[in-house]
């Protein structure tokens, strides 16, 4: 008897995994945005990570009156608090798909989200990414471009580490063991991606679909604030974060490439520099730590060539949002 292949037996399955810290009150529009998806081949993986508001009630509630069916799968995974990465993690550890798709619990998707990523992991093409839009409107587009080298420098500005535009295949996670440190709670995203783009032998595939889009929450880790005389971890995190993806990727990457890497882990030294100031910060044990991480891949020399290329880059884009703001006055009269 010849058996009969449907078009969503076709479909790869995807496993989407939503790491959940408190999101009672901003989940809504992510669930919502789920049940559009026209893909018809996923599963969706909750996990609860140690929630003290009513967020696993609610999720509990979105798969009870959601019922799985044989194109769709949704479950709640509950868990002490260990921080997205360790949920993360979680979630991996029972995913079934043959491709992932992280999304945080207070952010959104579009319609063809799943599908538009999905689509492009075909043969020979090992991640997919799609445009981001963040909260205040501005929208990343990426280039098309495959190389890993040319890649990361020409997307290093637009968040081309960011993790939840992109989609993954579940096999080489797997085989290499990638996993999300669940020491460092910001920038363990990218400290993700780069570990799996150095596993990678295929290509990356690129499209133009706004796939993510991120949601301020005031009370997420990104927007912690600091209290005076103190350090935010966050920020610090985000500078170890840069300097392990720097050796991560140190042998792999062209010396250009490399530089623009360095660069951009000075520009984050230079955020805690900032904060260290504006805050009169007495923790000098710290401080001192992350200058010796930052000193062991940019010698003195180079941090001053990068303080004045920053000093220029900073002038060049006052002066243009400057002329671009007497433009459109004069356009308006």
């Amino acid at each position: 008897m010849n058996s009969i292949v449907t078009e969503n037996d076709k479909l790869s399955k995807v496993s989407v995994i939503v790491p959940c810290f408190n999101v009672g009150r901003l989940i809504q529009p992510l669930l919502a945005s789920i049940e559009k998806q026209d893909y018809e081949n996923f599963e969706v993986i909750f996990v609860n990570d140690g929630s003290a508001d009513d967020t696993l009630d609610i999720l509990e509630a979105f798969c009870k009156n959601t019922p799985s069916s044989s194109n769709r799968q949704y479950r709640v995974l509950s868990k002490s608090n260990g921080g997205p990465g360790s949920a993360r993690n979680a979630g991996l550890d029972v995913a079934e798909g043959e491709l992932v798709f992280f999304v945080d619990g207070d952010d959104c998707l579009f319609p063809q989200s799943i599908s538009k990523l999905a689509g492009l992991m075909t043969d020979g093409i090992d991640i997919a990414v799609g445009t981001f839009m963040n909260f205040n409107g501005d929208v990343f587009t990426y280039p098309h471009i495959e190389n890993l080298d040319r890649w990361l420098r020409a997307t290093m500005t637009k968040g081309g580490l960011t993790l939840v535009n992109k989609m993954f295949r579940r096999n080489i996670i797997e085989k290499y063991n990638i996993r999300f440190d669940t020491i460092i709670r910001k920038s363990e995203d990218h400290l993700f991606t780069a570990w799996y783009m150095t596993c990678i032998t295929g290509g990356i595939a690129v499209t133009n679909y706004t796939v993510y889009l991120y949601q301020l929450n005031p009370t997420g880790i990104s927007n912690i604030s600091t209290t005076t005389g103190t350090f935010s971890p966050w920020h610090t995190e985000s500078v170890r974060a840069a300097v392990m993806i720097y050796r991560m990727m140190e042998y792999k990457l062209s010396k250009r490439t490399l530089t623009e890497l360095r660069y951009d882990s000075y520009h984050k030294y230079r955020r805690v520099r900032h904060e260290a100031h504006v805050n009169n910060c007495k923790d000098r044990l710290v401080y001192n730590n992350i200058y010796t991480e930052i000193r062991s891949i940019i010698p003195v020399w180079e941090m001053v060539i990068f303080a004045i290329r920053r000093r220029v880059s900073i002038i060049t884009n006052s002066l243009i949002r400057k002329i671009r703001h007497k433009f459109l006055k004069s356009s308006q009269k």
